[in-house]
């Protein structure tokens, strides 16, 4: 029987998967976290918030890749951040579609949201055409957004509304 790819919420027990492929040279290249990343700090991210729900795809009950929407309170109670990973492994085999996409539903769907935002580095071309393939329009540029490597990649904000999210599932 081939293995299946489920989706799921976090788990107390995923920190270390997360640490362990978060560790991954092309995750960490595509990504604002640092090399070594510990599982202190991984243990910080996944600890329970009322502003933030994560969703794992596992492989044989072992997390492999991650989405997770952060939203506001007040005004900004309706607009989220999305942030995605995948293990090295596991990129360009539709875990990062199947995430995203469960990811809108969720948003869109349950949590009212009325629009969902990301940061992407302008050269990272497979996500970029991932987010423009479900409907992510840019919004603008973020010049010399971070440090990576030994330079200081740009980067794109990218974002989708509810309503054009719903008028593309018609």
């Amino acid at each position: 029987m081939r293995d299946e790819i489920q989706l799921r919420g976090l788990r107390r027990n995923d920190s270390a998967s997360l640490v362990e492929f978060m560790s991954g040279n092309n995750f960490i290249h595509g990504l604002t976290v640092l090399p070594y990343i510990s599982e202190y700090d991984v243990q910080r991210l996944v600890e329970p918030s009322d502003t933030r729900h994560w969703i794992i795809a596992a492989l044989n009950d072992q997390a492999i890749g991650y989405v997770y929407l952060e939203w506001g309170k007040g005004r900004w109670r309706n607009i989220a951040m999305l942030a995605i990973g995948v293990a090295d492994q596991h990129v360009r085999k539709g875990v990062g579609r199947k995430l995203l996409n469960a990811a809108l539903w969720l948003g869109f769907r349950y949590l009212d949201l009325h629009k969902i935002e990301l940061v992407v580095y302008a050269d990272n071309e497979p996500a970029i055409r991932l987010y423009d393939s479900v409907g992510f329009v840019r919004e603008g540029m973020k010049r010399r957004n971070a440090f990576r490597d030994g330079h200081h990649p740009d980067a794109l904000v990218m974002s989708i509304l509810q309503s054009d999210y719903e008028s593309s599932r018609r």
